[in-house]
Order: C-alpha cells, then sequence, then structure tokens
C-alpha cells in the first residue's frame, strides 16, 4: 500500500510543477491537501516512528524560514511542498531527496549557464527539480 502512495505523490507533484512553470505560485489550497494528506499517511503508516516524520517537517520548516529570511529567493510554495515531503518521507528520505534536487537544479544551473542563456540572476522553479528528486531519493533509493 506504501509504495501505492509513492506512485500517487508523483502526479501531485507534476501538478504542482505545471502550477509553478505556468504561474510562478502555487495555491494555498493545493499545498493545504498536500499536508493533510502527508499526515493521514504518515499517521497510519508510522512504521519508523513519529519522531522521524516529525524531523522531516520540522527539516521544511527551515526551509520556510529559510524562503522569509531571504525574501523568497526559495519560494514559500518550495519550503511548503517540501515540509510536506518531510512529513510524508521522514529526515531520512527527505535528506536524500534534498541532495537529488539540488544537485539536479545545479546542473540545469550550470548548463544553462555554460551556454550563454541564463545570468546568474536567472530564477528557476524548484519544483520540476523536487519530483527528480523525489524519484531519486525516494522511490529509487
Amino acid at each position: 500500500m506504501r509504495k501505492i502512495i509513492e506512485l500517487m505523490i508523483l502526479p501531485y507533484l507534476v501538478l504542482g510543477s505545471i502550477y509553478d512553470l505556468k504561474r510562478q505560485m502555487i495555491p494555498v489550497w493545493y499545498l493545504a491537501l498536500g499536508t493533510v494528506g502527508a499526515l493521514c499517511s504518515s499517521i497510519y503508516f508510522e512504521s519508523a516512528g513519529w519522531y522521524i516524520w516529525a524531523a522531516g517537517g520540522a527539516a521544511g520548516v527551515l526551509f520556510l524560514i529559510a524562503a522569509k529570511m531571504t525574501k523568497e529567493s526559495i519560494g514559500y510554495g518550495d519550503g511548503w511542498m517540501i515540509t510536506n515531503l518531510g512529513i510524508y518521507c521522514g529526515i531520512w528520505k527527505l535528506s536524500f531527496l534534498l541532495f537529488f534536487t539540488f544537485a539536479g537544479a545545479a546542473l540545469a544551473a550550470g548548463i544553462g549557464m555554460f551556454w550563454k542563456k541564463w545570468s546568474r540572476k536567472k530564477r528557476i522553479p524548484l519544483y520540476p527539480f523536487l519530483i527528480l528528486g523525489y524519484i531519486g531519493g525516494v522511490m529509487l533509493w
């Protein structure tokens, strides 16, 4: 059953990526729905212990704080989604997810700058890279 839920999260992330690419914002209702789903699945499948998913959620809250401190260099929607994924995945899988996410974003930024398509000031959406991180850090790892 847990694998089915893992597969259901993938279209949720894809839809969030579409919102992020087209509108550069994620609706609050969409993120709130993800929070409810993450909490319900974590409570239902409490296999690793509540402190593991609580630590994952706390790590996501750090991204929300970083969004506030950096005037949204990382958007609030990105931080909230990382919080949702942390609640669902737990701190350890979230660590791998974020590694793959930021490695993919850094690679894309490096390629974009190398080919002189982007400047250092270019803002790229993080959501598509969260999909990469989710596949690499949660589904395959």
